[in-house]
């Protein structure tokens, strides 16, 4: 399987030309920096990402994410006393907290942190990831939306991985790979590891030709 990122616009493989060598790609941590003083780019449609157009939120800080089954909620202030302002998940295809990219999974509105990119391009739960951010912690238990998801480039259908609660082989799995046959190495090879490092180091072994 190609190395880097793939789709139909090359302005995709520009914008992330420092990923695109990489087998493996960690987006850089927010984590050791103090609460909410990251940069918000807000991108309201994929076109955006592709020409470098965001909204930038001068000014205003990432104060909570509001949770629910479906459609979550950004929520910014500026400075303390005035009103907050909330952005709509569902509005917009995504984020950046500075150089950490979020994408929107479109059916349900909840965003998920891109780790991968190229084919497949891989993501992790996003409210864990701002979650963990919020609280200054380094580990969080996935409360609402997917462990993680896999999609053929950054603008295509989003799929739930469903090693983070089946097994390889198991029923709904067998169902999962039926239209999705291309990730049935990645499956097979995390086989039901609730660890997303493992999911991680699978696409970096089929990448480099070490699966089936």
């Amino acid at each position: 399987m190609a190395v880097g990122l793939q789709g139909g616009n090359g302005k995709e493989s520009s914008i992330f030309a420092g990923m695109t060598r990489l087998l493996f790609v960690l987006v850089l941590s927010l984590y050791g920096q103090p609460r909410g003083v990251a940069q918000i780019s807000i991108y309201r449609t994929y076109a955006d990402l592709l020409a470098e157009d965001p909204i930038q939120m001068d000014g205003y800080r990432l104060r909570a994410l509001k949770s629910q089954k479906k459609n979550a909620q950004l929520v910014l202030s500026d400075d303390p006393g005035q009103p907050e302002r909330t952005i709509e998940c569902n509005e917009i295809w995504g984020f950046k907290l500075d150089s950490s990219l979020y994408r929107i999974e479109p059916e349900f509105g909840h965003p998920a942190l891109v780790v991968l990119t190229g084919e497949p391009c891989f993501y992790e739960n996003g409210a864990a990831h701002l979650k963990m951010y919020l609280e200054g912690t380094q580990e969080e238990h996935v409360v609402w939306g997917a462990g993680g998801y896999l999609s053929h480039d950054l603008n295509s259908e989003m799929t739930f991985v469903p090693i983070d609660i089946y097994s390889y082989g198991r029923k709904e799995t067998k169902k999962f790979l039926e239209s999705r046959p291309a990730y049935a190495p990645i499956l097979r090879c995390a086989n039901g590891q609730i660890n997303t490092n493992m999911i991680r180091a699978c696409i970096k072994a089929l990448r480099e030709g070490q699966l089936e």
